[in-house]
């Protein structure tokens, strides 16, 4: 035994063979906090297995209760036996918030033996609360699965009015509108704790849930609570939001089949291949460029869903929907809500056909969102397009010109219609009274994806369209961090720096962040005035392409 302590005082004080730094300093006892320890313990053993903090909350408790990594297994396997994905993450965060412990995480919670405690003497109601909300996911909505689950984290409520009011829960009526409303409009995306603790306490005041009201909570805390015509079209290829329609559009789909390999697939109508291949030239620099970008591409009106089967590689794959539809029965094209004037299938009427469905789409939501208590605003207006108007023989479409029009010409070169260009959703509009960093937060989370759980310094987001972009945290003005792309003189903004790949930047954009902005990868850097400014980048950024520009 003396020779081991001899060994390892050799080599963490002769040798110093181990780097290590002492958090608890007897010089500073303040220096750091109990987060400050979690938060160096994450980074330090990222190179090992890792380790987030709730994997570290959750070793505080297995300490005082023996079972606790097999009761937490079992109640994960059996939420997630149909095709969810909950987490330890969520299940401790419900914990705290059941018990009006705050949603948010604090190592100080997990080490007060009252929270400890009241987790193990009240598990099997924590339990039994949580899986009440999930067979009610389940068994009485059309959220089957976790591919059309958006956010977990708007769950937590629902699951307090079962756990505080269960005979309250089983008389509401309220659940499917506060459910697809707030999942919709991605009312609990980014760092929503400060808002989940505002909607427990009005569920305490009103000693149960009203739609209304969470409504309201969730407004005054700065939130976008609007589904509009915009926002149903604003989904897109790769987003959770298009799995949550695709659920109450296509029931007749099974979204959890015994083999994933058979699950349903996302599929573009016009091949990306066959959109990406159009060209139209600048009229103002004469230089070609991609006609559809992927905002434009990936649009839900050009999105469908097929069979596994379907979608395989000897059946639709990069198939032009001339030649898909042209054997498909009528019942066929009224599920996919395909308009059913052959012509609007061809390549050069693709405009055409991507507002012809928009009106179909839209048709098809308002009656399943009004069943399901959920209102929608009338604001997007399109061209005045049939599904049923036969267009004029078209020899070929003129590039546009700078008031974003186009002449379709006939077969004797007179020019017989114009049309709007309309190749992606109307930008979005924000409110000019936000300003702060945490509101600009707010609204990247309502636009893009978070690509992981947010550090204290920086926040990392993917674009429908695929392109990264970082909001640092803890700066005064607005600092975003985005791949290069070129183009940006039509916004009126101009990068601070351009980075080229082998430049240093920000060491907060890492692998784990932002894979695409860490050094090896070219980005850019902007300081931004307000998220006014923010807005225009978004709507500017969503439908870029991007390139090396150094």
């Amino acid at each position: 035994m003396e020779e081991n302590i001899w060994r390892a005082h050799n080599v963490f004080v002769n040798q110093e063979a181990v780097n290590y730094q002492e958090l608890d300093s007897i010089d500073n006892p303040d220096a750091y906090s109990e987060d400050d320890v979690v938060e160096i313990f994450i980074r330090a053993n990222s190179g090992g297995t890792k380790l987030g903090k709730s994997d570290l909350l959750f070793s505080l408790l297995t300490a005082s209760w023996e079972d606790a990594d097999e009761a937490m297994e079992d109640l994960i396997s059996e939420l997630n036996a149909t095709g969810y994905e909950f987490s330890r993450d969520f299940i401790l965060k419900t914990c705290l918030v059941l018990l009006d412990k705050g949603a948010a995480y604090d190592v100080r919670k997990f080490r007060e033996e009252t929270t400890k405690s009241q987790i193990i003497e009240r598990w099997e109601d924590i339990s039994n609360a949580i899986k009440a909300v999930r067979d009610y996911l389940y068994g009485k909505t059309y959220i089957k699965s976790d591919h059309a689950l958006p956010s977990y984290l708007g769950l937590i409520p629902l699951i307090y009015l079962r756990y505080k009011y269960p005979e309250k829960w089983a008389k509401n009526r309220h659940v499917d509108a506060y459910l697809f409303r707030t999942l919709l409009c991605g009312a609990f995306s980014g760092r929503p704790d400060n808002l989940i603790d505002k909607c427990i306490k009005r569920i305490n005041k009103d000693e149960d849930m009203i739609a209304e009201s969470m409504f309201d909570v969730i407004h005054n805390d700065g939130r976008n609570m609007d589904v509009s015509d915009e926002s149903i079209l604003h989904s897109s290829y790769g987003s959770k939001n298009i799995h949550l329609l695709f659920n109450l559009w296509y029931r007749e789909f099974d979204y959890n089949p015994s083999y994933q390999g058979n699950s349903p697939e996302v599929d573009h109508i016009f091949p990306q291949s066959m959109l990406r291949s159009q060209k139209t030239e600048v009229p103002e620099t004469g230089k070609w460029v991609m006609r559809y970008q992927a905002g434009a591409r990936d649009q839900i009106a050009n999105c469908m869903l097929l069979t596994s089967d379907e979608n395989g590689f000897q059946n639709k794959n990069d198939t032009l929907p001339e030649e898909w539809f042209s054997d498909k029965p009528r019942h066929y094209l009224d599920l996919h809500l395909i308009p059913d004037n052959p012509e609007l299938w061809k390549l050069e009427n693709y405009e055409l056909f991507i507002e012809a469905r928009k009106q179909l789409i839209l048709k098809k939501f308002r009656p399943i969102l009004e069943n399901l208590g959920v209102v929608t605003s009338e604001r997007y207006i399109p061209d005045a397009v049939s599904d049923r108007t036969t267009p004029a023989p078209v020899e070929r479409i003129v590039a546009p010109s700078a008031d974003a029009t186009e002449m379709v010409e006939s077969d004797d070169s007179e020019v017989v219609a114009t049309r709007a260009i309309q190749p992606v959703p109307e930008p979005l509009q924000h409110d000019t009274s936000v300003g702060e960093v945490a509101d600009a937060e707010q609204l990247l989370g309502n636009v893009f994806t978070l690509i992981t759980e947010p550090t204290k310094y920086v926040a990392g987001y993917r674009a429908p369209n695929g392109l990264e972009l970082a909001l640092m945290r803890t700066t005064k003005s607005l600092t975003v961090w985005t791949e290069q792309v070129d183009g940006y003189d039509a916004i009126g903004l101009v990068p601070e720096k351009n980075y080229s790949s082998l430049e240093p930047r920000n060491s907060n954009l890492n692998r784990k962040n932002t894979p695409k902005l860490r050094l090896g990868f070219p980005a850019m850097v902007w300081k931004l005035e307000s998220v006014d400014e923010l807005m225009d980048l978004i709507n500017w950024y969503s439908n870029a392409e991007s390139q090396v520009l150094i």
